[in-house]
């Protein structure tokens, strides 16, 4: 994983927002600064007897002077600040969603939902607090802080070196408080992620939750996770009351001990009432800031650990692209040649020691519809995840249209398949626009026409708000053959050169199969076609079929050839006919 500062760039790109607000911020404190001094002044005045200063033109109008631009400065500081707040949010989700969809696959495998969620919303959040407020506040204090302790030095310089010596306690105590609740957040964070994944897993499986009455284990689950979650929670709160505590003790002993050093001296003669009026007014305006500085420094550290998961995510690796746009093979059918795709020898293991495929190897004709046949975890997904880019080989060699697939530009090859799976994924968004994902900027009538292909059109017309209607979160308004004949649809709409279908008939009724299969038949004219069969019936026309046992190909021929082998295709014919024979719906992965 790399480095990657990304959050910092964004911070600097908005840092001139923060400069005027600091700048504003020293204007502020400087006008407040006048006129407590002016103040200070009107009170030596009105003692020594001299109550025409006080009431004279020239006072009132410094005054209002005050007042006038304290209000501009005060306006602008919260204006940049707010400002500064709404970019650095904006631009955070922005990259963190450009990062998402350029993730590697593999990714996705090994972190939860739950977690990458947490992270794009909570973890977000907090870092853009960071650089939004937490960052600016403390130096907005620091700047205030110094010009307060300027001006005090110029009446007393004895109270500044007590201000240096003293406050640098209430700091030190900050730090090693705040490094314990850095190492709470990080545990704590871990655990929010368990409870968001652990969420999240149960909203998507409710349905299997209530078929086996499984709601109480879940909700046990959720308990689990969540009485994690608030040890920490008890533990972190103890901490930081504790710390608070000492903080307030610490933050007020200094200035009580100040104040009283101030009359001290006034008692002495050393500070006029006045002074010593500005003194005390000063010290309540520092106060204020620098209590919050050690909560602030806290609330930095929790933060830095969402920063530093936010780091990980935007450091991993983008997918891997070359720059060979082949995507006029999709336009031109003359200039396609006649080798589709071509696999030597390819490896692949999703985890080291896990070996998947060994020395895979076959070529895939133009206008040829080739079916991959194996039980499950033989490697069929893989290949396609392979095809399609979604991970990379570990060696051997993978050419499409005669390039290596490493020169291509992902895009580009991606344009040339349309996928049709089992498992069909819908946005939960209108019919239409779930459709239209199949190709950018496609007309309402190449839609429908998409969908009069795919025999799912007068379906549609039929409901209500027609190619209006939402199909609900991932689909589940609809039937699993309506979803089906949506996705082949989308598939005829981008009309790419390479069809896969991933068993789209399974699982599916007789009368639904049907329409299905004629619009795959409809689909499949002069593309190539390659197959993931769990049902053999549907693949007995394929011009070749390839057997997997074990990540390997084991036998490769017609239907009929196989037969006459009497190999493993053979036998999962036989098996698969005898079930049809018997009633039973059984697919290649029930019966090995």
């Amino acid at each position: 994983m790399r480095k990657n500062n990304v959050f910092r760039r964004i911070a600097i790109r908005y840092l001139p927002w923060m400069v005027v607000e600091l700048i504003a911020a020293y204007v502020l404190t400087s006008i407040i600064v006048k006129g407590s001094s002016l103040i200070s002044n009107a009170i030596d005045a009105l003692l020594s007897g001299q109550v025409s200063g006080i009431v004279s033109t020239s006072f009132m109008m410094q005054l209002f002077l005050f007042v006038g631009i304290g209000f501009v400065a005060s306006l602008v500081r919260d204006v940049c600040a707010s400002q500064f707040s709404v970019n650095i949010q904006t631009q955070f989700r922005e990259e963190a969603g450009r990062k998402l969809v350029r993730l590697e696959f593999k990714y996705f495998d090994k972190n939860s939902s739950g977690t990458i969620l947490n992270k794009l919303i909570s973890d977000i959040g907090q870092a853009g607090r960071f650089f939004s407020e937490t960052l600016p506040d403390i130096c907005r204090i620091l700047v205030e802080a110094v010009t307060i302790i300027v001006s005090i030095g110029k009446i007393d310089g004895m109270l500044v070196v007590f201000i240096a010596v003293g406050y640098p306690v209430v700091l030190v105590v900050s730090h090693y408080s705040s490094k314990r609740m850095s190492n709470l957040a990080k545990n704590r964070w871990k655990k929010i992620d368990v409870l968001n994944s652990t969420a999240y897993d149960n909203i998507q499986g409710i349905l299997v939750g209530r078929s086996f009455n499984l709601m109480s284990v879940m909700q046990k689950k959720i308990y689990k996770a969540n009485d994690e979650i608030l040890k920490f929670e008890f533990i972190r709160n103890r901490l930081s009351a504790i710390s608070v505590i000492m903080q307030n003790v610490i933050n007020w002993l200094p200035n009580i001990i100040l104040a009283t050093l101030a009359l001290m001296r006034v008692l002495n003669g050393s500070l006029t009432v006045g002074e010593m009026t500005f003194f005390i007014l000063m010290l309540d305006r520092i106060i204020h800031p620098l209590s919050e500085l050690p909560m602030l420094f806290n609330d930095a550290r929790e933060i830095g650990v969402s920063i530093q998961r936010l780091e990980e995510l935007m450091g991993q690796a983008d997918e891997p692209s070359g720059d060979w746009d082949g995507s006029h093979y999709a336009r031109d059918c003359d200039q396609v040649p006649e080798t589709v795709i071509e696999f030597e020898n390819v490896n692949f293991a999703y985890n080291e020691g896990c070996q998947v495929l060994y020395n895979v190897n076959f070529t895939i004709k133009a206008g040829k519809n080739v079916a991959f046949v194996g039980s499950s975890g033989e490697g069929k997904s893989t290949i396609f995840k392979l095809l399609c880019g979604f991970y990379k080989k570990q060696s051997g060699n993978y050419k499409l249209y005669g390039r290596n697939f490493e020169d291509w530009n992902l895009n580009a090859a991606r344009n040339l398949y349309s996928l049709v799976s089992q498992n069909v994924f819908l946005f939960p968004e209108s019919i239409a626009d779930n459709i239209a994902y199949g190709r950018e900027g496609a007309t309402m009538e190449e839609i429908k026409e998409a969908c009069r292909l795919a025999n799912i059109h007068d379906f549609i017309i039929s409901l209500p708000q027609q190619y209006d209607t939402l199909a609900g979160e991932r689909g589940t308004r609809l039937s699993g053959g309506e979803r089906q004949r949506i996705s082949i649809a989308r598939a005829f709409l981008k009309n790419a050169p390479i069809l896969l279908l991933d068993e789209p008939t399974s699982a599916i009724d007789v009368g639904t199969e049907d329409l299905i299969k004629e619009a795959i038949e409809r689909i499949s004219n002069g593309k190539t076609v390659i197959t993931i069969a769990h049902r053999l019936s549907t693949i007995e026309n394929a011009d070749t079929i390839l057997v997997l046992s074990k990540g390997q190909i084991v036998e490769s021929g017609t239907n009929e050839e196989l037969l006459m082998k009497k190999g493993i295709y053979h036998h999962l014919y036989q098996v698969q006919q005898k079930a049809q024979e018997e009633g039973k719906e059984e697919t290649l992965n029930e019966i090995i």
